[in-house]
């Protein structure tokens, strides 16, 4: 909708609103039921961007849980090397 509107083709539009009533009424609500659809939109949009936000953080925290449990069990799993190789070297 990148059409550009002069300002006789307004003027024009404005006189054709003024003689009918009708119309001019119509053209309202279509234009508020549009700004309403536009606000919904940019409200959904926030939400979106809420949302993902939202999960992209759980999704960090999440990957710091495993990193952190993986760690642990390489720390685990190497104790209980060197026991097991300190058994068998004495053994």
């Amino acid at each position: 909708m990148g059409a550009k509107i002069d300002g006789a083709f307004i003027e024009e539009v404005l006189e054709k609103l003024r003689g009918n009533k009708e119309l001019a009424r119509k053209l309202h609500y279509l234009l508020e039921e549009e700004l309403v659809r536009k606000v919904e939109i940019k409200e959904i949009l926030e939400e979106i961007k809420q949302l993902r936000e939202e999960s992209n953080k759980r999704w960090e925290e999440s990957n710091k849980r495993w990193e952190k449990m993986m760690q642990e069990f390489k720390e685990r799993s190497k104790q209980v090397d060197d026991r097991f190789d300190k058994k068998i070297s004495k053994g």
